[in-house]
């Protein structure tokens, strides 16, 4: 064989071993990305439960109904929680379409597709005991008691201390010390 047809064999192989690699690392990445945002989802949706547990509610013996309002990619990771206990209350799940079905929630996720609607949600929650939790730049500013915050790859979160307060809702000191930011 002379030398420029091997050559020639071995460049053709190694662009072979080259696309083989390359649709390795593709198929590797696109499965990573989607569970980069489920494993983030379900952190989120842990975090929710833990927010339960390190709030108080004036006079509260009943079932916690858990609210999500715009969270759809919630909901399948959320179900574990329904049923679950919590401080002696049993978390209850319900799927909110629409901000006018608030009646009966403690706690009230505001997902990132029902952030429009933020203002009319505050203004019909506003001095009751229901625990808002949002997970978008900004919202403990504007007024959400617990706003999740993604921050290099980690979940963080920020507090409305003086939101919590008029409510008349108890967030624990521990809850408050792992604050990013406590406002």
């Amino acid at each position: 064989m002379s030398r420029p047809r091997a050559a020639s064999r071995q460049a053709a192989q190694a662009l072979g071993a080259l696309a083989i690699a390359l649709s390795a690392l593709l198929a590797a990445l696109l499965p990573a990305q989607a569970a980069r945002a489920t494993t983030e989802a379900e952190i989120k949706v842990g975090y929710l439960a833990n927010f339960a547990g390190f709030t108080e509610w004036p006079d509260r013996t009943e079932p916690l109904t858990l609210c999500l309002l715009g969270a759809d990619d919630f909901m399948v990771p959320a179900r574990r929680l329904d049923g679950l206990r919590v401080n002696n209350h049993l978390l209850q799940l319900r799927r909110l379409a629409t901000p006018a079905a608030l009646d009966g929630c403690q706690i009230v996720f505001i997902g990132r597709s029902a952030r429009a609607s933020l203002g009319n949600v505050l203004d019909a929650l506003d001095g009751r005991p229901v625990l808002t939790i949002g997970d978008s730049d900004g919202l403990a500013r504007m007024g959400v008691m617990i706003n999740m915050v993604l921050t290099a790859d980690r979940v963080t979160f920020d507090i409305n201390r003086g939101a919590t307060q008029r409510s008349g809702l108890v967030l624990s000191a521990r809850l408050l010390q792992l604050a990013r930011e406590v406002r």
